[in-house]
């Protein structure tokens, strides 16, 4: 969850030569690809790319300020809250809209519809027999953290690099983690669960309990992350030379022990979208939850800069 808006770009790379043995037949996975890298080119494109990425049943496509892409400075949305100013390209994924969480400028079924369709999305990546990796910096939180935990590598990059809205050199540390404790929100039940499978139920309580977003350093220390490259313009060929590796190994064997580790879960976690959307709606229509989102307002407006 958590109160922002951005998106990421997949890229797949084709295997070399025919399908390695052992890959299950096309239909089951797309033969095409051998490996998923989600990341920000080191470059802000001049428009949103189509999807690159097919896992075999569902695609990966770039994401959008859709909440409050056209708005210009001074305008307020329909709600009554101004727009939140755009996130700098060069950040991974900054959350979901800000809008879609925000109760009185959705509806209940719009916002099962959002978080079920979210849902199917995360939990096909996370089952997905391809090798996924993410590569994050700049703002990696919330819903960029939750993207983060579907992947089989994790790795970060010390600050932002890349480009700004305005074409300069965006600044910034890397922040990862889900901070919705600090934003008045529950973290989604089936995120603390992935994070609880990642660093074990003590370190997830402590970490998600403090609503903290953590620096690249902090989170591979406790585990969020498997690495931190040092340099942003190294960052995607440090992903690409990690899913590399994962492909040395022969596929039937990956696919399968990935598939024994994750499908129920993922299985799980998708049949409960639904009414795990109806419980986070009846904390984001409370009145104490909404007035607390407003009086974050400025924080998140803030942490877009």
């Amino acid at each position: 969850m958590g109160a922002t808006g951005e998106g990421c770009f997949a890229n797949s790379f084709p295997p070399p030569g025919p399908p390695t043995a052992g890959v299950p037949p096309a239909g089951s996975l797309d033969d095409r690809l051998r490996a998923v890298v989600l990341a920000m080119p080191a470059a802000a494109p001049a428009a949103a790319p189509a999807a690159l990425a097919n896992d075999g049943g569902g695609h990966s496509s770039s994401g959008s300020d859709s909440g409050d892409a056209g708005a210009g400075v001074g305008q307020t949305t329909a709600a009554g809250v101004p727009p939140l100013p755009p996130v700098a390209p060069s950040h991974f994924c900054a959350g979901h809209d800000f809008f879609e969480l925000y109760a009185p400028a959705t509806a209940n079924a719009a916002f099962v519809a959002f978080w079920t369709t979210a849902t199917a999305a995360l939990s096909r990546l996370y089952r997905s027999p391809l090798p996924t990796v993410v590569a994050a910096r700049g703002l990696a939180c919330a819903a960029g953290t939750g993207l983060a935990l579907t992947a089989d590598v994790r790795l970060a990059a010390d600050a932002v690099g890349g480009t700004n809205g305005d074409g300069g050199t965006a600044a910034g540390a890397t922040k990862i983690g889900l901070h919705e404790v600090a934003l008045g929100l529950p973290v989604p039940p089936r995120w603390a669960d992935l994070t609880a499978r990642l660093l074990g139920g003590g370190v997830a309580e402590r970490v998600l309990g403090a609503g903290r977003r953590l620096s690249a350093a902090d989170a591979a220390a406790v585990g969020l992350v498997d690495a931190v490259v040092a340099s942003p313009a190294d960052l995607t060929g440090a992903a690409v030379a990690a899913a590399a590796a994962v492909l040395r190994h022969p596929d039937a064997g990956r696919v399968a022990t990935k598939a024994a580790f994750r499908s129920a879960f993922a299985d799980a976690w998708a049949a409960g979208a639904a009414a795990e959307a109806e419980e986070l709606w009846g904390v984001l229509s409370d009145p104490a939850v909404v007035a607390a989102l407003e009086a974050k307002f400025p924080f998140l407006a803030a942490a877009r800069a």
